[in-house]
């Protein structure tokens, strides 16, 4: 607000929402699976197309070309698993020029590791119970990946188990 010459626009959640549409119908190029994750995300599952764009550099660098040219910024996240690519995408996004190292040969161990070094609050829990985890103390996604299933079901309920079984990927979407 310091600057005199500063321009505020009003938040347009619909208009949002029909970007976010556009943006769904030309992730098709790329792939027939993909999701909507309101209000700003889109999931592309691209394993199949990779040999037809000429490998993930090939597609990647493709897609964030295209995303410049129609004015949309965007952080990729790359994960075997969609929570897993969506999280990424906010904790270590990455660029055709970025690519993890697991993900060269698909190592789900040094993914889940990966994931593991990243702190709790990028779980999106409530408040209530990541202060018990804290207070349990807990402050990595890993030290929970490390619980045995049943007692990690026990302590913070099956759905959250659920949750974090489908983002390492030990439990299908």
């Amino acid at each position: 607000a310091l600057c005199p010459g500063l321009l505020t626009l009003e938040r347009r959640r619909e208009r949002e929402a029909t970007a976010l549409l556009g943006l769904a119908d030309w992730g098709y190029r790329f792939t027939s699976l993909l999701t909507l994750e309101p209000p700003d995300s889109l999931l592309l599952e691209v394993s199949g197309s990779l040999r037809l764009f000429g490998g993930l550099e090939r597609l990647l660098r493709q897609v964030e070309d295209e995303l410049a040219e129609r004015g949309h910024a965007h952080r990729a996240g790359l994960a075997p698993t969609p929570a897993g690519a969506a999280l990424l995408a906010r904790a270590r996004p990455c660029t055709h020029a970025d690519i993890p190292a697991w993900c060269a040969n698909g190592d789900l161990v040094a993914f889940r590791a990966g994931l593991g070094e990243l702190p709790l609050e990028l779980l999106g829990v409530p408040d209530r119970q990541r202060l018990r985890m804290r207070r349990m103390g807990f402050s990595r996604i890993g030290t929970l990946l490390a619980l045995p299933r049943a007692a990690l079901g026990k302590r913070f309920g099956r759905e959250f188990l659920d949750r974090l079984l489908r983002l390492g990927g030990e439990k299908p979407d």
